[in-house]
């Protein structure tokens, strides 16, 4: 097994922030990258297309939405679906694992689908695509994202209830529930119901279904060449305006720049 950087088909997008290592790239389709090993640790998220990562013990299926963490000498290799794939990555050394208490929690290869990151890598690429973007906020951006795993260790543990609120809400953001509905769900009184959800994961019911929503939308501005239009209906928001704007004020960028930043030719 070798040990090898990351080098990519095409490099869209790449900074160095203080000792961690951002890359936006793209693999071609039905390639193939042999068993390998990296000294420092990565954190993927996959953005187009589908892969297939080979572990000594396990094999990974990616989709869009998928992030996976490979700690540092964790000898794998790749499969590129026919759709090639396009990802962002961050390396990180690991000194910065030693030395960092916000980052013990990476410590074994972790992988988790439909993750809610993916306004957080929005934001990431827009400032990564923008060289007038201050390496204060690239940085912030970068750790928003590293904690996506410390976020889902949190929200596993507690009220069976408020698990499958978020469950409901996780694969049905489209639609609307009445609180009465989702306390029937949880078995909890709905004014009970709204403070230990907020309490739970920092947010109301409402915040949590409306980044759901802006995810989902995200994932199909990405995948998709459906008309942004089309893809604002089916995401739950009234119109395109109204997509635009939640777009705007939660992620600062509209849904046309954030399928501007995305690769299309693989």
């Amino acid at each position: 097994m070798i040990r090898a950087v990351i080098n990519p088909f095409r490099v869209i997008g790449r900074r160095t922030v203080g000792s961690l290592r951002v890359t936006h790239f793209a693999q071609r389709a039905k390639s193939v990258v042999p068993r390998h090993y990296h000294d420092t640790a990565t954190l993927c998220a996959l953005l187009q297309g589908n892969a297939r990562d080979h572990f000594r013990y396990r094999t990974i299926e990616f989709e869009p939405g998928s992030v996976i963490y490979r700690p540092p000498g964790e000898g794998h290799s790749h499969e590129f679906g026919q759709d090639g794939m396009v990802a962002i990555v961050i390396e990180i050394p690991s000194s910065r694992l030693d030395d960092d208490p916000a980052l013990r929690f990476l410590s074994e290869l972790r992988f988790e689908q439909n993750v809610p990151m993916l306004a957080n890598v929005a934001q990431l690429l827009g400032s990564l695509r923008n060289s007038a973007t201050a390496e204060a906020d690239l940085e912030e951006h970068c750790f928003s994202f590293l904690t996506v795993f410390n976020r889902v260790g949190e929200e596993a543990s507690g009220s069976a209830g408020l698990d499958r609120v978020r469950k409901l809400l996780d694969e049905c953001s489209t639609e609307k529930q009445s609180l009465s509905e989702l306390g029937a769900i949880a078995e909890l009184h709905p004014a009970y119901l709204v403070n230990a959800f907020r309490k739970r994961f920092g947010c109301s019911i409402g915040q949590y279904r409306r980044r759901r929503r802006l995810e989902l939308a995200i994932k199909q501005i990405w995948n998709t060449r459906l008309p942004l239009s089309e893809i604002a209906l089916e995401t739950g928001f009234y119109d395109q305006s109204h997509c635009t704007n939640e777009m705007r004020r939660h992620l600062q960028l509209t849904p046309a720049q954030i399928r501007g930043i995305m690769a299309r030719d693989l």
